[in-house]
């Protein structure tokens, strides 16, 4: 440490200066307050002061009540002649630290002086985190700012982009847009991504060890009483890269979101597995939150969720819920599974189901009695079925059939499609248990018995295609026959409904009055058959 002796009496400050040294202090003197006070005021670096109680003009009492008013006053060693319970009051009331009563050993004042470094060395590391905090929380308020800036910067955003080369960028309602924000008005460097990355991640060692060992990694973020994110952190090209999607802070319902009657009947369910399917940014986790929602409204139950992140906080209503968040409640889905069944569940949301070891948990819990909702980066019922089936190794596929055909309940799939009026609307396919399900899930498809006749047959059970799905949307006017013939499943069959339907309106088959402008503006909604 640097310290300053500040002491009348040469031969005392000779003796202080000669043990200091001796143990690696850096060592100022002075005769009095009036010459001490100065240095301790201007003489950077100084973090200790020995000052005697009794010099002539400014005694050591007085430079303690003077530096005391001072911020980061150094650390005070006041020497007294008597060591009195009222001298030692009057000191450390004064603004004195410690006290040394006159005479001392040597090894008293290396106490004395262990002490004072280790004072010295806490409040040094307080005053970084102080500092670390305050530049932490400025690092927050500019990235929230961003953020917000990005957000407001046009309707229906849903994910912000930050990649290498290219402008901060926006998706709002299915379209990429450069948003350029002031102070981030230039394209994007990896270091400046690097920067945001490290942000996000927060030191959290979990999140490092997925983005080295895999490429990426998914944390969360949030704008206090703004906007929450699902956050993607990944590695591109060599260089970090960020993907954030924009969480609905209101938990949706059905009825908001303009979904079929059927799913009145899909929460109803005690057992089995109820899947929503769906490219990434499709609404499945929006739908499974406005059925678990409607189970909120109507159902004594627990519920527990495993989310990667957790997307909609619901509130305490009639059900009880117990949401865990992958990385921060538990470490793999599996065993985040494994561990609800002990949790007295009746309901499980499983965020997605990605490998062999969870689905096997999965069809488990659905055949103890519980209800599990998850869901599948898969387009349609079919493609779903295989999904699961290629978990497993071939020789267990009969199986796997047999235990699926008995505990699968409802598979929902669903797409975002372009509205005439702007905006996206929600199209969905809907398959759910029957006699003809059950066979073509455990003996396959066959001649007669595609999942895509046997959905098509039950739109008296509530059950639709995608393909009757767009037509109804189409009929109604809020797709044009581009959009519907684009995301059909078979645009041959469609061109024939399509014709028969115009017959039917009278439309001139020559004419292309069938055709609409798409304008922007409108959020999603869902098209809904037979309702």
């Amino acid at each position: 440490m640097k310290i300053l002796i500040a002491d009348d009496d040469a031969s005392m400050r000779t003796m202080l200066r000669t043990q200091l040294s001796r143990w690696g202090h850096e060592v100022l003197e002075a005769t009095d307050g009036a010459e001490a006070l100065p240095l301790l005021e201007s003489e950077k670096g100084i973090q200790a002061a020995i000052l005697d109680w009794q010099m002539p003009g400014m005694d050591g009492l007085e430079v303690c009540r003077r530096l005391h008013q001072q911020e980061n006053a150094p650390y005070v060693l006041l020497v007294t002649g008597k060591g009195t319970d009222r001298e030692v009051i009057q000191g450390l009331e004064a603004g004195a630290n410690d006290y040394l009563t006159k005479p001392f050993t040597p090894d008293t004042l290396r106490i004395r002086m262990l002490v004072a470094a280790r004072f010295v060395e806490m409040r040094g590391r307080l005053i970084d985190r102080v500092v670390e905090l305050e530049g932490g929380i400025a690092e927050k308020n500019e990235v929230d700012r961003l953020l917000a800036d990005m957000i407001n910067s046009r309707q229906g955003v849903s994910d912000l982009l930050f990649i290498n080369k290219k402008f901060p960028q926006v998706e709002a309602f299915g379209k990429l847009k450069a948003a350029p924000i002031p102070g981030w008005n230039e394209v994007l460097t990896p270091e400046r991504i690097k920067k945001l990355t490290t942000f996000f991640m927060n030191g959290d060692s979990r999140l490092h060890s997925d983005f080295e060992s895999m490429g990426s990694c998914d944390c969360s973020y949030a704008i206090e009483d703004a906007a929450r994110f699902r956050v993607n952190i990944y590695r591109q090209n060599g260089v970090p890269a960020i993907v954030m999607r924009k969480l609905e802070s209101e938990v949706p319902s059905l009825e908001k979101l303009n979904l079929p009657p059927i799913f009145q009947d899909i929460i109803k369910e005690k057992n089995g597995i109820v899947f929503v399917t769906g490219s990434t940014g499709s609404g499945k986790t929006t739908t499974l939150a406005a059925m678990l929602n409607e189970l909120n409204l109507t159902s004594e139950v627990h519920v527990v969720t495993l989310e990667d992140p957790i997307e909609f906080l619901h509130p305490p209503l009639k059900a009880t819920f117990s949401q865990r968040q992958l990385g921060q409640d538990f470490y793999r889905f599996s065993d985040g599974l494994r561990a609800a069944l002990r949790q007295a569940p009746k309901v499980i949301l499983v965020g997605e189901i990605r490998d062999r070891e969870t689905m096997e948990i999965a069809m488990t819990a659905s055949e103890t009695g519980h209800l599990v909702f998850s869901t599948l980066h898969t387009v349609n019922a079919g493609q779903s079925i295989h999904r699961i089936l290629g978990m497993f190794a071939k020789e267990e596929e009969s199986q796997i059939r047999q235990r699926l055909s008995e505990t699968l309940r409802y598979i929902v799939s669903q797409r975002l499609v372009p509205k005439v009026s702007g905006g996206r609307l929600l199209v969905t396919e809907i398959m759910g248990s029957s006699l003809r399900t059950r066979e073509a899930v455990c003996y396959g498809e066959s001649e007669g018995r595609t999942f895509q006749e046997i959905i098509e047959a039950g739109v008296t059970k509530g059950w639709h295609s995608f393909d009757q799905s767009l037509l109804d949307a189409y009929d109604t006017g809020l797709i044009t026959e581009e959009t519907t013939l684009l995301y059909c499943n078979s645009k041959s069959n469609m061109g024939h409904r399509i014709n028969r339907s115009k017959q039917l309106r009278g439309i001139d088959m020559t004419s292309t009055s069938g055709m609409r402008l798409e304008q922007p503006t409108a959020p999603v909604e869902a098209a809904v058959v037979g309702k």
